[in-house]
């Protein structure tokens, strides 16, 4: 992967100000937003993911492709966990929603609690029992889907 971790460091921390600095100043809120701010938001916001995928995989790369506990914890269920985690983040971020914390406490509590349930789901649920629980996956996704939209 191209670059450094250092300068994809730097990528993410120039980027993430740029869309911070730009969130301020366009105040968004709930009027809606003009073409010309959604497409500035959307222009930073994918940069600063693009620089925070190109930090953690370098970062990865570097740190974390050597044999650990971790890591062979973490690699049976990998794909188990690419499966589960998006309704889990939404559910844990709605969990969140009107607690009176820190944004950024509420990244780190959603972000370790969804790697800690999709660990223990993929460990003790999906890998034992891989065909109940890929109904129950599809089940509890439309659930969270109607509990959002409902």
């Amino acid at each position: 992967f191209p670059g450094s971790t250092g300068l994809w460091l730097a990528g993410v921390i120039v980027s993430s100000a740029a869309l911070l600095a730009a969130l301020g100043a366009m105040e968004l809120g709930p009027a809606p937003t003009p073409w010309l701010n959604a497409l500035v938001h959307g222009a930073l916001r994918s940069l600063a993911c693009l620089a925070f995928m190109g930090l953690f995989i370098t970062a990865g790369l570097r740190y974390g492709n050597r044999p650990s506990a971790a890591w062979r914890h973490l690699h049976p269920v990998s794909y188990d966990i690419y499966l589960i985690h998006l309704p889990l983040v939404v559910l844990l971020q709605l969990a969140l929603l009107s607690v009176a914390v820190s944004i950024y406490l509420k990244f780190i509590l959603t972000g370790l609690a969804a790697v800690a349930l999709c660990w223990l789901l993929g460990r003790h649920v999906i890998e034992p029992h891989p065909v109940p629980a890929g109904g129950l996956l599809f089940t509890g996704f439309a659930l969270g889907c109607l509990l959002i939209v409902g």
